[in-house]
């Protein structure tokens, strides 16, 4: 049996439905996800295979102790010295924008200004722009009941997977980079239930390799 991948899921700063957000780890074969704070990330970084980031930093704070901030933000900028892959997901995109770590995610996200200028609950029909990448390989179009960000479009160096004509969102929703050794996953959806309920947000992948580093980009 192939060892499960080691996942940091990196969690604060905004609420989200536990029970159903644990159920979806829970359909997944192959990894064991570790649920987490910055604080905690920040003093054991080095000992995960990948990252998801699921937190909303927004407010110009990085942890309740200031003593924490350096290794936080020493442990953010060292993101992509190795090939641990990075998934960046959903509130985790508008993070950071008013702190010491923000060129370091601008790097990682390719998101230069994450200020929201605007977000809205709605049905959007999203649209599948490249459809041989492993990530997105045997989806079609479908359409998903969440919530979306109006932010800028993500920069160069991004391959852009999934887009919507919907004028509430911006048109890029989910898109790859590379960052230092690291591959970058970035993707808007993923508020709530109705989107980790959805067959379209948390499908198998077709060659079964769900949670593996090279589905990360």
């Amino acid at each position: 049996m192939a060892q499960k991948l080691k996942l940091a899921v990196v969690t604060g700063g905004h609420p989200f439905p536990v029970p159903a957000f644990r159920t979806l780890f829970g359909r997944m074969d192959g990894i064991d996800p570790y649920p987490q704070d910055l604080d905690n990330l920040a003093v054991g970084r080095e000992w995960y295979d990948a990252y998801i980031f699921y937190n909303m930093h927004y407010w110009g704070t990085l942890s309740v102790r200031k003593d924490m901030d350096g290794p936080i933000a020493k442990a953010l900028d060292r993101l992509g010295e190795t090939e641990a892959g990075v998934f960046v997901w959903h509130h985790a995109l508008l993070s950071f924008h008013d702190t010491p770590v923000s060129d370091a995610w601008t790097a990682i996200t390719g998101l230069s200004n994450r200020k929201l200028r605007g977000c809205a609950l709605a049905e959007i029909d999203t649209h599948v722009a490249v459809g041989d990448h492993p990530i997105t390989q045997g989806l079609s179009d479908f359409a998903i009941a969440d919530e979306f960000f109006k932010l800028d479009e993500p920069g160069e160096g991004s391959q852009v997977l999934l887009t919507t004509d919907n004028p509430q969102s911006t048109r890029a929703l989910a898109w790859t980079r590379q960052h230092k050794n690291a591959r970058i996953f970035c993707y808007q959806s993923g508020h709530a239930e109705s989107a980790y309920s959805d067959p379209n947000f948390s499908r198998p992948h077709p060659r079964d390799r769900v949670g593996r580093p090279e589905d990360l980009a």
